[in-house]
């Protein structure tokens, strides 16, 4: 079992590293939970998945598109965790590239800018 710590986030079964971005992400936790067997791989990827969505706050507080990163990072995520659809990630991209509209309000509210 995972530990919870804020609400959203997941921490891994070590207590090593707590997430601070799947708030935005319901499918982030998902999958985290379907890793729990594999302890070691699961931080791992709460890690990288963390990182992913944590450019594109950063795209969206900033105005700034991070595009080339969050494509850089999910191509990693897919070769590294080839047992998890990462369709997903394609709404997390077209956020952080157009961080000035709207498409993910999970991501606006979790800034409070709306």
């Amino acid at each position: 079992m995972y530990h919870q710590t804020k609400i959203g986030q997941v921490a891994c079964q070590d207590g090593s590293y707590s997430t601070q971005n799947f708030d935005i992400c319901a499918t982030s936790k998902s999958n985290f939970e379907k890793l729990a067997g594999n302890p070691r791989l699961q931080c791992q990827f709460a890690m990288d998945e963390d990182q992913f969505l944590f450019f594109e706050k950063q795209a969206v507080k900033y105005g700034v598109p991070k595009r080339s990163e969050m494509m850089s990072k999910s191509a990693y995520m897919k070769n590294t965790y080839p047992m998890i659809d990462f369709s997903y990630h394609d709404m997390h991209i077209r956020q952080g590239t157009l961080p000035l509209q709207v498409i993910n309000t999970a991501t606006w509210y979790s800034l409070g800018m709306m």
